[in-house]
């Protein structure tokens, strides 16, 4: 039960976080729909992408890393040589076109590595991929 709760508190702060457009009505327990609510502009998405990557520590649990960063807007998955994982989420930081074409260079790149946060940005990832391999 106690799972189920955490869970529950976990979804809930992510969407929250993550602009979207229903929040929990307290009193009936159920969502519903928020009347304040707007679409997220670029530029709004890409200041608090850019915002919330200051808040990012190595070591984070990729759960952790969704509380802080919301879902990411594109992935990827490698293999290493020694069989670990890597996962790369790209999050929006610097969209030079509204075009609704998702484009990993106006991302930036987390890269989560055996279930943690590894680090973040191209340099890092460029570093990353000379010992991984596309799955």
């Amino acid at each position: 039960m106690k799972q189920i709760a955490m869970g529950c508190a976990m979804i809930i702060t992510a969407m929250i976080c993550t602009g979207c457009p229903f929040y929990f009505n307290q009193e009936s327990m159920t969502l519903a729909w928020n009347p304040q609510y707007q679409p997220m502009t670029w530029e709004i998405e890409d200041s608090r992408n850019l915002h919330n990557l200051r808040k990012l520590k190595p070591g984070m649990t990729r759960e952790d890393v969704y509380m802080v960063m919301g879902m990411p807007d594109l992935y990827d998955m490698y293999e290493t040589v020694d069989r670990d994982y890597l996962a790369v989420f790209y999050y929006y930081t610097h969209t030079r076109v509204d075009d609704g074409a998702a484009a990993k260079n106006e991302c930036t790149p987390v890269v989560i590595r055996d279930g943690k946060l590894a680090g973040w940005g191209y340099e890092y990832l460029k570093q990353q991929k000379e010992f991984a391999y596309l799955k």
